[in-house]
């Protein structure tokens, strides 16, 4: 093969087009994966609430027990079990 055949390949049509789709291809999974992490970014990765921690740290001040059922409740039943993982963080922030 000489120089010029080599270079006849990578002008040949079928090159080029190929070519032409991978950098699609490329841009369009770039512009996918963008989104896909700004999706992550905009997304909370969990339904904590600094104010209702702070109010169940009010409750275990007041109280000065760590509530075993749901006491604020909007979309659940109250006679849920809670589990108050937070609980001394909650006591910090309510001080």
């Amino acid at each position: 093969m000489s120089k010029t055949d080599s270079k006849s390949d990578l002008h040949s049509p079928v090159i080029r087009y190929l070519i032409d789709k991978q950098s699609h291809v490329t841009v369009l999974l770039a512009l996918v994966g963008t989104l896909f992490v700004l999706s992550l970014n905009l997304t909370p990765l969990t339904t904590n609430d600094f104010w209702m921690q702070l109010e169940i740290g009010n409750t275990i001040r007041d109280t000065g027990s760590i509530p075993r059922t749901i006491l604020f409740t909007h979309n659940e039943s109250q006679h849920y079990p809670f589990v108050a993982h937070e609980w001394l963080s909650s006591c910090v922030y309510s001080v």
